[in-house]
């Protein structure tokens, strides 16, 4: 079974929700290796636990952005998936469901993550706070976070 990596069109420069991204994969893969070997289910619980409880804390730690709403999303999704994993354990369906979440939070890295931690790393350089961005009131032709996401998420 391929393993998630952490692959360099993922890594964002923002080592800290990179560090996140690679744990967070490194948690699928046990569960991944423990199902491949027949002991999932051993694994089901805590893998479940750290997965809600870690992506939570991930995404807390990037709530200073706009995406709020897809976080709220994939929160509620991905502790879904969990539940019904515990439910019927390591099934052809369950585990495609947490496969889904993670490819959702793969792209979600791709497309989102590394655009933010693009403008957070050039923000330092703006002359507009974020808050002031967030809350529309710039008044300056700075480029804000918005301006850098597509419009899908």
């Amino acid at each position: 079974m391929e393993k998630y990596v952490l692959t360099q069109d993922l890594v964002t420069g923002n080592e800290l929700i990179d560090s996140e991204h690679r744990k967070i994969f490194d948690e699928v893969n046990t569960l991944l290796d423990a199902c491949s070997k027949g002991k999932g289910r051993e694994n089901l619980s805590s893998l479940g636990e750290f997965l809600v409880e870690y992506v939570t804390k991930h995404f807390s730690d990037e709530e200073d952005t706009e995406h709020h709403k897809f976080h709220e999303w994939y929160k509620q999704k991905l502790g879904d998936a969990i539940i019904k994993l515990e439910q019927e354990g390591p099934t052809i369906n369950s585990l495609g469901e947490i496969n889904y979440m993670v490819s959702v939070l793969v792209k979600h890295i791709r497309e989102t993550d590394r655009k933010l931690a693009q403008w957070i790393q050039n923000g330092a350089k703006n002359e507009v706070t974020a808050s002031k961005v967030a809350t529309g009131s710039a008044v300056s032709g700075k480029t804000s976070y918005m301006d850098t996401v597509t419009k899908d998420e």
